[in-house]
């Protein structure tokens, strides 16, 4: 995963004791080297993947005058539909095609944009900053509110080394969350985190900081899709076609893509769908087995694995190990087994 920063305020701090803190050495495989834009107060701080094709791309962009710069980490599926409207030639850059979004449309560019994303928008005219999540929250972004200013990262351990003074768990949330039903709880719906000091940007929410400080506000609503008018007949011919066009964009030419085989129906129709993509290309997977007999599906596993060219992997934790693997997926997942964003 591409990791981005954003710091803003305290023009004090040493870029480079920042940068250190922010993108510690090995945070992020496979990766190129740090770089940056200064736009007044605010650093943007970038460190992309070598896996273009399998982790949301990262685009940068800056006006002539440095009125504006943006930082966006994602995908717009609908980008040739808005540069049409916005009479745009090249919508490659989507970070140019958002800030052209945003000097036309302000925060209303937000209802129109159809992907997977995370941006981060400073207007130095407004004097504040923009960012978003998309709707079901795909891409992660985080932020902390730091002296006179605020900082935004890709994972909440990059603003947990940032301020080690305010640095420790959450101990109120921690111990709802091993006590309580998150999904009733909506416990991972609310912006403060498993960290002191670190919050979220919700999915399908923008942020606004200025000098009034940081406002949080809802954008995108399911119900507002729910109240659209439905399909009268579905066409499941339009949605296994919809499907190989997303798996297809997110493979790429399958540089650093591996399966992830439960044995259930839906990540056996995307390695299927991935073998026929490339029938001669060799796909690593990864699979889990626990033992018992109701809930283990090793069996559905090999009879998939045996209807393409797979190279298997096996997980294979007892009732201890388990339990031991807990601490590690907190930490390089800030809400562990539940959000929808990827591990880090």
């Amino acid at each position: 995963m591409s990791l981005i920063a954003v710091v803003c305020g305290e023009p004090q701090r040493e870029e480079k004791s920042v940068l250190k803190r922010l993108f510690p050495e090995g945070a992020c495989l496979g990766a190129d080297q740090i770089k940056t834009l200064r736009q007044d107060t605010c650093l943007f701080a970038w460190q992309a993947s070598h896996y273009a094709h399998s982790v949301p791309p990262l685009w940068t962009y800056q006006t002539p005058d440095k009125s504006l710069t943006v930082l966006f980490n994602g995908r717009i599926f609908n980008a040739a539909e808005i540069a049409q409207t916005l009479l745009v030639r090249d919508a490659r850059n989507l970070a140019e095609l958002l800030a052209q979004g945003y000097l036309k449309w302000g925060r209303d560019v937000l209802p129109r944009l159809r992907g997977q994303f995370a941006f981060v928008l400073r207007d130095e005219l407004r004097k504040h900053v923009f960012a978003a999540r998309d709707p079901f929250g795909l891409v992660p972004l985080y932020f902390s509110r730091i002296k006179d200013g605020l900082a935004l990262t890709t994972t909440a351990k990059q603003l947990y080394r940032l301020d080690e003074s305010n640095s420790g768990p959450n101990d109120a949330l921690v111990a709802e969350y091993l006590t309580s039903d998150i999904y009733r709880n909506r416990l991972f719906n609310r912006p403060e985190t498993l960290f002191n000091g670190v919050e979220r940007v919700l999915p399908g929410h923008c942020l606004l900081w200025s000098d009034k400080g940081v406002e949080q506000t809802c954008y995108w609503n399911p119900q507002d899709i729910m109240r659209q008018p439905k399909l009268k007949k579905p066409d499941p011919e339009q949605y296994l076609a919809l499907l190989k066009d997303v798996i297809a964009d997110q493979c790429g030419d399958f540089s650093g893509v591996a399966g992830a085989i439960s044995g259930g129906l839906d990540s056996t129709a995307i390695l299927m769908l991935m073998h026929q993509l490339d029938s001669k290309r060799i796909i690593p997977t990864v699979s889990m087995s626990i033992g018992g007999r109701e809930i283990n599906e090793s069996e559905n596993i090999h009879a998939v694995l045996e209807k393409v060219r797979a190279e298997p992997h096996w997980v294979d934790p007892d009732d201890v190990n388990m339990f031991d693997m807990f601490g590690e997926a907190s930490w390089q997942q800030e809400c562990p087994f539940y959000s929808p964003s990827p591990p880090i």
